[in-house]
């Protein structure tokens, strides 16, 4: 899986759906006797993957942030829009998006606004990827419905 650091006592786990009974229970098991809990909160998050040449020019549109100094497999915390979200690089060509999914339609709207005079496109996920959180998708999945955001 990939595991990002949100604050220094909070950890966000994203892993394979197949896996989440199995690592809830040994996360259980490891936290035994601390003040600590694994959460599924795979409900409530999505994300997206936004690449290109202009990626950083889009994001630069969505949010205030120093986009550009942020290092591959770092993740920040950050306002989209008038949305919060999460913008994890694990490669120098993109970066992906986790945002709440309550916030999914009115980020895409901005996104699209935003992307559209850097000949925005939305394409599928390449079906073999040496990015670790693509590695995470089941390829049958991405094969037929995941799709990528290209600016």
């Amino acid at each position: 899986g990939v595991l990002l650091w949100q604050s220094p006592d909070e950890l966000l786990l994203i892993t394979r759906r197949a896996e989440l009974t199995q690592r809830l229970a040994a996360f259980d098991a490891a936290f035994a006797g601390l003040f600590a809990q694994a959460v599924d909160n795979s409900g409530g998050l999505t994300c997206l993957s936004l690449s290109g040449a202009e990626h950083v020019t889009v994001l630069r549109h969505m949010g205030v942030y120093d986009f550009e100094s942020i290092a591959v497999g770092q993740v920040v915390n950050t306002v989209l829009g008038k949305a919060g979200g999460m913008v994890l690089r694990l490669e120098n060509d993109g970066v992906f998006l986790v945002i709440r999914r309550s916030f999914a339609d009115y980020l895409w709207l901005l996104l699209r606004k935003v992307a559209t005079p850097y000949r925005f496109a939305v394409t599928q996920l390449p079906p073999l990827s040496k990015n670790a959180l693509l590695q995470l998708l089941d390829p049958k999945v991405v094969a037929t419905s995941t799709k990528k955001v290209a600016a």
